[in-house]
């Protein structure tokens, strides 16, 4: 949606193809899982979103970069928090956090 006054947008969230919206399944890692898993290293993420999805790396890299928003919840992915020190703006501070702890 374009941006309404003051740049902000609306947001929608959750999956089209959910069959319960009010429940989201942990992900085990692989193609038949919600979302892979949290401790998959750099490639088996690029891996999991071109088998899953048919993504290239520049649109997986692309997806990733919704993590600068919000954060995680516990009873959803098994972690809690904010994925950076910006939740409220879509910037690069993810991609950031994650070349500082290579």
């Amino acid at each position: 949606q374009p941006p309404n006054e003051g740049g902000k947008y609306t947001l929608s969230y959750g999956r089209k193809d959910c069959a319960d919206p009010n429940v989201t399944p942990i992900g085990d890692g692989g193609p038949e899982g919600s979302f892979p898993n949290a401790l998959m290293t750099t490639d088996e993420v690029l891996e999991y979103f071109a088998d899953a999805f048919g993504f290239t790396e520049k649109e997986t890299v692309a997806i990733m970069g919704a993590h600068s928003l919000g954060g995680a919840a516990a009873d959803h992915s098994g972690f809690q928090g904010r994925w950076d020190s910006s939740p409220i703006l879509l910037d690069n501070a993810y991609y950031e956090l994650l070349l500082q702890r290579q």
